[in-house]
């Protein structure tokens, strides 16, 4: 199967990978592509769904984590991951990240039911990053 894995958004309630039929299909399957610049596919900014706030630690080799707030509910709070992709500039290792990142992503999901599993509630992805919003 593809990694790109549509899931409900438990935040905003909505598809955010929209991928339907055979047509969703060939859209996610464009990420595998070596030339794509998605590591899964282009999402809507994450700012239209969360108030991004205060970085949460230190930032990591790959990135940050900040609290995000959803739009119109601030009695809610969740991290974010901010992974930027173009870490690398060699293909070959910016490929083998995006197959990385696809995986982490695709094994968060599936382990939603496990206790010592952070919850994945929502990914989103500009053309620099990849933002995995999580229970804090």
């Amino acid at each position: 199967p593809i990694p790109c894995v549509p899931w409900q958004s438990q935040t905003s309630g909505q598809y955010q990978r929209r991928v339907h039929g055979a047509e969703g299909y060939e859209e996610c399957a464009k990420c595998l592509r070596p030339d794509s610049r998605y590591v899964l596919r282009k999402t809507i900014p994450i700012q239209e769904v969360f108030v991004i706030g205060k970085q949460l630690g230190k930032p990591g080799t790959y990135g940050s984590v900040r609290e995000v707030i959803p739009r119109g509910d601030e009695s809610l709070s969740y991290a974010v991951k901010i992974i930027n992709k173009w870490k690398f500039k060699n293909s070959d290792l910016t490929n083998s990240f995006f197959v990385d990142l696809r995986n982490e992503v695709r094994l968060m999901w599936k382990s939603q039911e496990h206790p010592s599993i952070i919850e994945i509630k929502d990914v989103f992805e500009s053309i620099d990053n990849l933002y995995i919003v999580t229970s804090a």
